[in-house]
């Protein structure tokens, strides 16, 4: 795992290489050639997914009337 020091904050995907924060430190590593997952876990991820639509959606509707930011995410760095 290689630490990255520069003045530019990059954290996301570039290519293959994968750039992430941890412990205010940001360390790059190396996208895995093929990602194993159990039928369960697809399942889980599929249940989450869906979940994760209808709750923005409630979200969306009720946002004017509870005061919530209807913006995309906001960085916390």
């Amino acid at each position: 795992m290689a630490q990255f020091n520069s003045i530019f904050n990059f954290t996301g995907k570039l290519g293959n290489v994968i750039a992430y924060r941890r412990g205010g430190k940001v360390y790059l590593r190396t996208r895995p050639e093929t990602v194993r997952q159990t039928d369960n876990t697809r399942r889980s991820a599929q249940w989450f997914g869906a979940a994760s639509n209808k709750g923005a959606f409630i979200r969306s509707v009720f946002a004017e009337e509870l005061d919530i930011p209807t913006t995309a995410r906001t960085s916390t760095s």
